[in-house]
């Protein structure tokens, strides 16, 4: 009987569902249509049910995980994860991690880690976060980890961006960077192989400073006449 009851329920469930769920636009993706609202447990159970099959344009609600091709609009799992297989424009929320396979635009916030495989803007609010170009604004209570960030980048421990860094980064520990146009900030050590703007720090170092200007107890600069002076080192020409 509890079997049959079962059966019911998740007939009702699919049948329900098929009504407002619209064709999506790229099948390919994965997604079989898309629908203005999906509640979720922890996916697959999820009105319509199988949240990894379904885009949302509108808002996602789920308990423990979410997991959905593409979300336009609000996605919020307090107790959970997120995780869009493609793309994420609007709010993805989540009390554990959000992690967007693709681009992601707009804001995300979570205890833990926000992470996205692809370009991210907006603003980022957790504790870690890994994304391969970012702008906007990035706080994160211990780490912010990339390839280029281009905007405002902060973090307790730790910001590296492997490549390059456009705008300001701050850290109470350390900021590392491939090429810095800006400013780093750091409680302890910056470090960077090309510096077109500031380091304020204890220590500072630069391969290459073109244009720049180091403020801290130790900065060095390997290219420069002078390579390494307290208080101030800069750029001081030919």
């Amino acid at each position: 009987m509890n079997r049959i009851a079962k059966s019911l329920v998740l007939s009702l469930a699919l049948a329900t569902g098929s009504v407002f769920a619209q064709e999506a636009e790229d099948v390919s993706g994965g997604a079989v249509g898309y629908t203005p609202v999906l509640l979720s447990l922890a996916s697959p159970v999820s009105f319509p049910y199988g949240s990894h099959m379904w885009d949302v344009r509108g808002v996602a609600l789920g308990l423990f995980y979410t997991d959905a091709p593409k979300v336009y609009g609000i996605n919020f799992t307090p107790f959970g994860a997120n995780l869009n297989r493609d793309e994420m424009y609007g709010v993805d929320a989540a009390g554990l991690f959000t992690w967007c396979q693709d681009d992601a635009y707009g804001l995300r916030a979570t205890l833990l880690a926000n992470v996205s495989g692809g370009e991210t803007a907006g603003v980022q609010l957790g504790s870690i976060s890994y994304q391969r170009r970012f702008q906007g604004i990035d706080v994160e209570l211990a780490l912010a980890i990339g390839e280029e960030m281009e905007g405002v980048q902060a973090a307790f421990v730790a910001t590296c961006n492997k490549e390059k860094t456009t705008g300001l980064t701050m850290a109470a520990g350390v900021n590392l960077a491939t090429e810095v146009k800006g400013c780093q900030i750091a409680g302890i050590f910056n470090e960077t192989d090309y510096l077109t703007g500031c380091q304020i720090g204890l220590f500072n170092f630069a391969k290459e400073c073109p244009k720049g200007l180091q403020i801290g107890l130790i900065n060095i600069i390997v290219d420069n006449k002078i390579k390494a002076l307290p208080i101030v080192n800069g750029y001081f020409g030919e």
